[in-house]
């Protein structure tokens, strides 16, 4: 008979942040740190918050720099002699910029230019919003530009890590609804979408890896945790039999037809996959 059909596969899948919301921080320059706004991981900052506040015996000597261009700058910028003027704005510029490349904000020079004082210990600010999930620094301790001090990351979208025995793999497809479930969580369904399916074979498991993407927008589900997971693609309408209807001769398949006169007549087919309701 026609039926609609769905091929389904229901897996394990791991919970994983996503690798493109996943911030890894560092300085770039040597110094020591001097307080710590995050302290533990776990932590939620957002965007803008205070990560940690160093101390740099470069910064402080570039503050110093600037502040003699800005100097030079205002005695000689009205110069009448073109190169004069213009030598000092380009000294005033190139200290400013070099700041700036070092992640020092805007603000915060202008209240160096403000105060006409050198400032000792500079705020280091998040750049994403999201969890740290690696905390590598202390206080006190001398960091530099190659030291990783956090990972922060958005868990906000996430991946299911879900793996697919080799002989299902031609069912799924890049693109096909997924289906999530947590025992600890029952009655939630979280839906998304199949966004990758590995290269390789895991030669022990015989296994492929695939990706789903799912929105955690209330933040229930962790990292590392273990949910079900459910492929589910609609195939269309198609012919279907009991599958006990189907004999498997090994060369080829056959199926009786009962006709009225109560004779039966065998017909060779081909099946296609294995579905719930029979054979496609």
């Amino acid at each position: 008979r026609q039926l609609r059909i769905e091929k389904s596969l229901r897996t394990v899948g791991r919970i994983a942040p996503d690798e493109r919301l996943l911030a890894h921080f560092h300085t770039r320059f040597e110094g020591t740190v001097e307080h710590l706004y995050v302290d533990y991981t776990g932590m939620y900052v957002k965007k803008g918050d205070p990560l940690l506040a160093i101390y740099s015996p470069e910064l402080v000597a570039t503050q110093q720099e600037y502040l003699l261009a800005l100097k030079a700058q205002r005695q000689l910028g009205a110069s009448t002699i073109p190169s004069v003027a213009q030598g000092s704005a380009n000294l005033l510029e190139a200290a400013r910029q070099r700041l700036l490349q070092w992640d020092i904000r805007p603000q915060d020079i202008a209240e160096v230019e403000r105060t006409g004082t050198v400032k000792r210990a500079f705020e280091l600010y998040s750049e994403v919003s999201g969890y740290v999930v690696q905390k590598n620094v202390v206080h006190g301790m001398r960091v530099m530009p190659s030291d990783t001090l956090f990972d922060i990351s958005d868990l906000s979208h996430l991946w299911v890590m879900a793996d697919v025995y080799d002989v299902d793999i031609g069912a799924v497809h890049v693109g096909m609804p997924a289906e999530v479930t947590l025992s600890s969580a029952p009655g939630r369904v979280w839906r998304g979408t199949l966004t990758f399916i590995s290269h390789a074979v895991a030669e022990k498991t015989r296994t492929i890896k695939v990706r789903i993407e799912v929105n955690n927008a209330d933040g229930v589900l962790k990292p590392d945790m273990f949910g079900d997971v459910f492929l589910r693609d609609d195939l269309g309408m198609g012919l279907v039999v009991p599958e006990s209807a189907v004999v498997d001769t090994g060369d080829r398949k056959l199926v009786f037809l009962d006709h009225p006169d109560g004779s039966l007549e065998p017909r060779e087919i081909e099946t296609g996959v294995r579905v719930p309701q029979g054979y496609q």
